[in-house]
């Protein structure tokens, strides 16, 4: 499964991957997504992994580039962005708000990326993005980096995009790059639109067990509510 220039955010799931839940052998590769306010372990049992996703198939190939992965929450075991079974590829570029739990194969060291930044209060998360999932122009909800966001002009100084394209535009349709280089996540501040406003989002739903079956091949520009 892929994700270019989508968002993933307002989910939660009773046990694993509140945003994302993975279970089979695929590769979930991300290309400019937003993973935000998603919640896993929703009624507080402690049976529950990963708030942006989780992964049970060692198998899995999950690969990150200029994404943002930041303010999910796990009521159980803390565990709020990411946890399980998978090797962890970043081409760099990302942000993943708090690795302190349930990262821990995240790779270090990778170029440009912004790891644990608010897990060891560098940042808090509303000076990264607005938390609200909103109308911000285009067809489908964004959430708005804030003016001096770490995620603006932030992204690859080559180009953001996948393995055979540049993204000219953000999620909204907007123009990307707006400065230096592109911005991290799904939306591109000072492209145009609000944030910087349209119809409603686009709602693509799956059912709480794993966004791997209905959601397959290339996503773009959609916001995924479950």
């Amino acid at each position: 499964m892929t994700l270019n220039n989508s968002t993933v955010s307002g989910n939660s799931a009773e046990r694993h991957g509140g945003g994302i839940l993975k279970s089979d052998v695929s590769d979930l590769i991300l290309n400019n997504v937003t993973i935000t306010g998603n919640q896993a372990d929703s009624d507080q049992d402690g049976d529950g992994l990963g708030g942006g996703f989780y992964s049970s198939n060692a198998s899995t190939i999950i690969q990150f580039s200029n994404t943002i992965i930041a303010n999910n929450t796990d009521n159980g075991n803390g565990t709020p962005e990411c946890y399980g079974d998978a090797t962890y590829i970043s081409l760099g570029y990302n942000i993943i708000g708090d690795t302190s739990s349930g990262c821990s194969s995240y790779p270090s060291g990778v170029t440009g990326d912004q790891v644990n930044i608010i897990g060891d209060g560098s940042v808090t998360i509303d000076t990264i993005l607005d938390t609200t999932l909103q109308d911000n122009g285009g067809p489908t909800l964004t959430h708005a980096l804030v003016q001096g966001s770490p995620a603006v002009d932030a992204g690859n100084p080559a180009g953001c995009g996948d393995d055979t394209t540049l993204f000219t535009t953000d999620q909204r349709g907007y123009t990307r790059p707006v400065g230096a280089a592109c911005d991290i996540g799904a939306f591109e501040l000072n492209g145009g639109g609000g944030g910087d406003t349209g119809s409603n989002g686009e709602t693509e739903s799956d059912s709480p067990e794993d966004t791997s079956t209905n959601n397959t091949g290339s996503s773009s520009g959609c916001s995924l509510i479950r």
